[in-house]
């Protein structure tokens, strides 16, 4: 058994792990130029196609006999499959999966979110579960809005509306996304606010009043959303709630509406009794929250103020470094490679599993040198091998393949064993009430 458990790791560390990688950067890119780190083929290697990559890919994580690391493979390389449009392919590799109608979920939005509609509702109508298969639709009019595909939108929530015991679930998530959609209807929207109000779990309750709000202020309801905030009484969602409000004030030039927001979100959030949720202090997590949302009103040095007041030092450098984030993609790169190295600076006495988490936010923000340099502080191989992946995965969503490539094979051997030990995260998340 023990030889059997030392075959599967080094299986792991030497092939799937980087090759999945590869894969996710090939899907990313949609080009055939990913090289597998396990082909063994020398044409592949000088000419790289999809077909080369996906089947070492395949060929890896075959070799695998922990389901642990095997599920987790075969997860990846269907949503990397889902994302090019190759349903078929998707659903063969999750189909011995125990949770193959959630899986399926994920595979119906990884497809939408890349503009794969059509296979992406063909794999919604196919979900057997009426639950999971109403929630793939809601996925697919998600992506629709947010692709601007406003009849597609509707078209795929009215769908949803049809399987049978969804009525509230789905009456809600229809005026959601028809809100966000520029179609609001004050009916729906109506019908929301009482499906939330008969919700009897008071977090639940909260965190979908929370969403009403949310998508009110996105569809320019401001007042409204002002309103429907005010009416939750859990501490954390109200503050988060007054945020998003805030925000979209902002966004429509309305900044002493949107900082009177912002201050009444932190003195919520500062006030309220402090709780734990996964292993840190709730109103941390709370107030960084708060700080990000400032920085991207583009508020910064309100928000870098807010950043500076959180007691967890974690959450503290986390906010910071997604300020610095939000500057970046506003394309004030020096700002933001200032609060990144305020934020490395707070989180590296914290040691590996904080720094990797800072490191990583560099990385998506497109610093993919400066990424690549804190990476070195990082003194555990397989934290290190795992944030590598996510590096060379920010560089092909950027064009930089050469440096994606050169990134995937720095791996060392005995690393990347992370990124293939579970299943995916699952983004089935299908609301209760």
């Amino acid at each position: 058994m023990q030889r059997k458990l030392k075959n599967d790791f080094a299986l792991a560390s030497r092939g799937t792990g980087r090759v999945v990688a590869a894969a996710w950067m090939l899907v990313t890119a949609c080009g055939p130029w990913a090289v597998p780190a396990v082909a063994q083929d020398a044409a592949c290697r000088q000419q790289p196609t999809s077909a080369c990559v996906f089947a070492a890919a395949e060929e890896a994580a075959s070799a695998l006999t922990l389901a642990g690391p095997r599920a987790g493979a075969f997860k990846y390389l269907a949503l990397a499959y889902a994302r090019l449009g190759r349903l078929d392919e998707a659903r063969t590799a999750v189909a011995p999966s125990p949770f193959v109608g959630c899986d399926l979920c994920d595979l119906a939005k990884a497809a939408a979110q890349a503009g794969h509609f059509e296979p992406a509702m063909d794999v919604a109508r196919s979900i057997p579960s009426p639950e999971e298969r109403a929630w793939a639709w809601i996925l697919v009019a998600r992506a629709a809005v947010t692709a601007g595909k406003g009849d597609l939108a509707l078209r795929a929530i009215e769908t949803a509306q049809q399987v049978p015991g969804q009525s509230a679930t789905v009456a809600l998530a229809k005026a959601l996304e028809l809100a966000r959609a520029g179609r609001f209807d004050q009916a729906l929207v109506d019908q929301a606010l009482e499906v939330a109000g008969g919700i009897g779990d008071a977090v639940t309750r909260a965190g979908t009043l929370e969403r009403v709000a949310g998508a009110l202020a996105d569809a320019g309801r401001l007042d409204q959303a002002v309103r429907v905030a005010g009416q939750i009484t859990e501490p954390s969602m109200h503050a988060l709630a007054l945020a998003a409000v805030g925000l979209a004030f902002a966004g429509a030039g309305q900044i002493a509406p949107a900082d009177q927001l912002f201050d009444e979100a932190w003195r919520v959030a500062r006030d309220a009794s402090d709780v734990y949720q996964w292993n840190r202090p709730l109103r941390a997590w709370v107030q960084a929250d708060i700080a990000v949302t400032m920085g991207k009103a583009n508020r910064v040095a309100l928000a870098e103020t807010r950043a500076d007041g959180i007691d967890d030092q974690f959450k503290r450098a986390w906010a910071l470094a997604k300020i610095g984030e939000a500057l970046a993609q506003a394309g004030d790169d020096t700002q933001a490679r200032r609060l990144f190295e305020r934020g490395v600076a707070v989180v590296r006495r914290l040691g590996r599993p904080y720094l990797s988490s800072v490191v990583r936010i560099v990385a998506r923000a497109g610093h993919i040198d400066a990424a690549e340099q804190l990476v070195a502080m990082i003194d555990s191989g397989y934290v290190q091998a795992d944030v590598l992946g996510d590096i060379a995965i920010a560089a092909a969503e950027r064009g930089r393949y050469d440096q994606a490539l050169r990134i995937i094979y720095s791996i060392p051997v005995g690393g990347a064993y992370a990124r293939t030990q579970s299943v995916p995260k699952s983004e089935c998340s299908i609301p209760k009430g």
